[in-house]
């Protein structure tokens, strides 16, 4: 079965569920698309985009993955701008796109999260690898950290780990499409693993970049 979702395609930002998601909406295409969720008390859909571009390009294409986003505040700047909070919401897969309309839209199916694979030792390694992570990068930094908060619910913490990679957008994209929270938990212990070793054993340099990669 499939759903209308308007969609949000960005080129920058993959959206997790529970994650916050402040837009500045300028265009008159997505001014719509807000009014018309907001009356409806729908969501849209955010989509990383595979190619094109945010502003005024009609003919851009998403990754068929994204996440759903509610609207919890939207409030006019005055200058014919929105400030748009919202909160992510479902994944989703998109079947068809839809553009007759002046925004991008899709039926849509939504994705449930698998998780019978999942184990307690699972769950303590990937907290335990976050915790590294968020020292091992303070430390670089010349800083400290104690401890991090972390989600006791297995998707919740998978989805929050998945923002540790901020800065490479085809990883969270990747990380977003897994099929079930023991998949995406697995192969976020593996980046860590990897992540941390940089961090452990590069020299520092003055301008570093993102340290987080695909292979």
């Amino acid at each position: 079965m499939t759903h209308f979702l308007r969609l949000f395609p960005l080129q920058s930002v993959v959206l997790f569920p529970g994650e916050e998601l402040p837009l500045m909406v300028f265009e008159e295409r997505y001014r719509r698309l807000t009014k018309e969720c907001v009356e409806n008390d729908e969501p849209f859909g955010v989509v990383l985009l595979r190619s094109g571009f945010e502003a005024g390009d009609r003919s851009a294409v998403p990754h068929d993955v994204g996440t759903t986003a509610r609207i919890a505040e939207a409030s006019p700047m005055g200058d014919g701008r929105l400030r748009v909070e919202a909160v992510g919401e479902r994944r989703f897969r998109i079947a068809s796109l839809n553009r007759e309309l002046p925004y991008l839209a899709a039926e849509v199916e939504f994705l449930d999260e698998g998780d019978s694979d999942l184990n307690e030792e699972t769950l303590a390694n990937a907290r335990g690898l976050a915790r590294n992570l968020v020292q091992a990068m303070a430390a670089r930094r010349g800083g400290w950290v104690q401890d991090i908060p972390l989600p006791e619910g297995a998707a919740e913490l998978s989805y929050a780990l998945a923002q540790l990679f901020q800065g490479n957008q085809l990883v969270q994209q990747a990380l977003l499409e897994l099929n079930t929270v023991a998949e995406r938990l697995l192969e976020e212990q593996r980046f860590m693993r990897m992540v941390i070793d940089r961090l452990v054993h590069s020299p520092r340099r003055a301008s570093e970049g993102p340290y987080f990669s695909r292979n």
